[in-house]
């Protein structure tokens, strides 16, 4: 496994990458896996993964899948079939490392040679983690093995996200995928929206959030059973939101209007979660609504979205446009 340093490399504004989304001097493997345990991020990752990986295979989106694996299978079986559909593979899994390295056989040098055939320009890994010491652990990995497929690429971790913020995780992608200045700021406007609509929108929102709008108030000093508190700088205070104009920034965002006529084939980049619908502008709005007026049936990972819920899309049905 060969370990890249975040730190070093390509800068985000060097003259030799492209503003057209164009793979000119640049490297790409054959499929990207992104892996970690649950609540450390791994959702944040392979989102950021999934754009990037669109962003550099031209303004077709459909070239990209992002499929996210149950679980903890294997991410081999789907990476396969997406290849075999002409598309490249993002994976998601909560695969256990071990497993993972055992199933890519970086310990196995039979097996190395046939991956080396299915996947000559590599596979790229990326792992999330809650502490900087799980980076450590990985370069002592490093020592042991040796793969001519296999890299890990990077490890994001919850300390580093908590300390350098969002735009400090995205320098650090923007290095290793030797973006232009142009698109790490394409990128960071989009992961600005879709952070936060991450946490307050949707069947996985803050809980906080959810309790609020189960008990009708937008007084977080309402609720007596935080998660967090209120002074607690990881609050994500949704209440300040409007949350249907976030939405809607996010879909009128520099990198989904260069989709737009495309009419966006590869899902997860409209998606707050795996579980989740199709943002349309209004999907946040009536994910509130419903939560507030049923609030004993809309707990985590339930469905929140129902499009009967949804006026713009009736008038879009009946061909009048919603201008609210």
């Amino acid at each position: 496994i060969v370990m890249l340093s975040a730190v070093s490399g390509v800068s985000a504004d060097d003259s030799t990458t492209t503003t057209n989304y164009e793979t000119t001097n640049r490297t790409m493997p054959d499929m990207i896996v992104q892996f970690g345990t649950p609540r450390t991020a791994t959702t944040l990752q392979f989102q950021i993964l999934c754009l990037i990986a669109t962003m550099l295979h031209g303004e077709k989106d459909e070239k990209v899948a992002c499929d996210h694996v149950p679980g903890g299978d294997s991410p081999l079986p789907n990476a396969k079939q997406i290849m075999r559909d002409g598309h490249f593979p993002v994976i998601k899994s909560h695969i256990h490392a071990n497993d993972l390295l055992d199933d890519l056989g970086v310990f196995n040098k039979k097996k190395q040679s046939k991956l080396m055939e299915e996947y000559p320009n590599g596979i790229w890994l990326f792992r999330t983690g809650k502490r900087d010491t799980e980076k450590i652990d990985w370069m002592k990995l490093e020592d042991k093995v040796s793969s001519p497929v296999v890299s890990l690429k990077y490890v994001q971790s919850l300390e580093t996200l908590g300390r350098d913020g969002i735009h400090g995780i995205l320098d650090d992608y923007a290095r290793i995928f030797r973006l232009s200045a142009h698109e790490l700021a394409e990128m960071s406007e989009y992961i600005r929206y879709w952070t936060i609509l991450r946490q307050c929108c949707g069947m996985q929102m803050s809980v906080d959030w959810r309790k609020m709008l189960q008990k009708h108030t937008r007084d977080g000093h309402a609720i007596h059973d935080h998660k967090r508190s209120m002074h607690d700088p990881n609050y994500h205070a949704c209440e300040m939101y409007n949350i249907k104009w976030v939405e809607r920034l996010l879909l009128q965002s520099e990198f989904l209007m260069h989709f737009k006529e495309n009419e966006g084939k590869n899902a997860q980049l409209y998606r707050v979660s795996s579980v989740d619908g199709t943002l349309n502008g209004n999907y946040c709005e009536v994910c509130e609504k419903y939560i507030e007026q049923n609030p004993s049936k809309a707990g985590k990972n339930k469905n929140c979205y129902y499009a009967k819920f949804d006026k713009a899309e009736r008038r879009l049905r009946h061909g009048k446009f919603d201008k609210a």
